[in-house]
């Protein structure tokens, strides 16, 4: 079909339109010239769209050949106006059309091992501290979440904890102010989408604290696990860690600590999600548990081209090691998202 509208089209099978005139009563040259151009300019028009039409639909029909193998160039002057619309973005790995909604982005911030960007800065103030329980601490924990893929099937996720602390009446009636402990993860996930979701990796401790008061002084290694499930609005699952000590100062305390982390998440339509956990661990060492459950609502809005997370937490310490949180604290929380495009 196109080889043929192409022979038709070619000036060998065409004849050019002749003027009228000489003759009383004919249409003068110089206006039958200009209506014969006009109509001239017409019909190319219309042949190099009819023209391009069959080159794409010969090009569909025969899949194993390229279709600039059928295109024809542009003739001067002449706009093509059969653009095809390229088809909307398809998140690779998800089998799902991308969607950058509020609504989507507080879902999967749910999921700790999604392949969503971002980073999160919570702040996190906790009362009733030290033996006369006057001492408070405030941390501000710095959470990127890189997704990194490997291959089509699978995701690194990297989750980082940089904690910034500022401490008062804790030992004594001194201020520590500084860097804390850096707490690495690294899970490999799964990154087809799917209602269940699961990463299995290693978290790493790493002695960064500025102060002796502010850290462990011990490098930890270990492994970590996440598991859940996500069901029409709701996200439910488990986190959970192990880390020993393998190295560091020989005059600190070794550590030999359990993290656990149950949650579960209700997420509106208009991106409200109202959350609680508990982020449990316990020192196999001391033989002491510290146990905050946290009440929390957060909103995920559009602030300019990225969906931004907001909201705050309630924190009450069920069991604390000697001298920790009492009683109830709060949370803040802010995380930026960077979803891929």
């Amino acid at each position: 079909m196109a080889a043929a509208i192409t022979l038709l089209n070619h000036p060998a099978f065409g004849q050019a339109p002749t003027a009228r005139g000489g003759s009383s009563g004919d249409v003068p040259a110089g206006e039958a010239a200009r209506t014969a151009a006009s109509e001239t300019v017409i019909a190319r028009r219309v042949s190099a769209s009819l023209t391009r039409t069959a080159t794409r639909i010969t090009a569909a029909t025969v899949g194993f050949f390229p279709s600039s193998a059928f295109a024809l160039p542009a003739e001067p002057g002449v706009e093509d106006d059969t653009a095809i619309t390229p088809p909307q973005f398809v998140s690779r790995g998800t089998g799902q059309v991308n969607d950058n909604s509020p609504a989507s982005v507080a879902m999967k911030l749910r999921n700790p091992v999604s392949s969503l960007s971002r980073i999160s800065f919570e702040n996190n103030l906790d009362f009733g501290m030290a033996a006369n329980r006057e001492g408070y601490r405030y941390t501000m924990l710095l959470k990127p979440v890189v997704p990194f893929r490997l291959g089509e099937d699978w995701n690194l996720i990297s989750r980082t904890e940089v904690p910034l602390i500022q401490q008062d009446g804790i030992d004594a009636s001194t201020v520590q102010t500084g860097l804390g402990d850096i707490l690495q993860t690294f899970f490999i996930s799964p990154s087809k989408g799917r209602q269940f979701f699961w990463g299995a990796g290693t978290t790493l401790l790493i002695p960064t604290a500025t102060d002796t008061r502010l850290g462990a002084g011990k490098f930890g290694i270990g492994p970590a696990l996440v598991v859940g499930r996500q069901q029409s609005a709701w996200t439910y699952g488990v986190l959970a860690r192990q880390i020993w000590s393998v190295t560091g100062h020989s005059d600190r305390a070794d550590v030999r600590s359990t993290y656990f982390q149950p949650f579960v998440a209700y997420t509106t339509r208009s991106a409200w999600t109202f959350a609680a956990d508990t982020e449990s661990s316990f020192d196999w060492v001391g033989r002491q548990w510290s146990a905050p459950i946290h009440l929390e609502v957060t909103k995920a809005l559009r602030i300019g081209r990225f969906p931004v997370n907001v909201g705050g937490a309630l924190t009450c310490w069920v069991a604390s090691p000697p001298g920790g949180p009492q009683a109830c604290g709060v949370r803040f929380i802010v995380t930026p998202t960077f979803p891929a495009r």
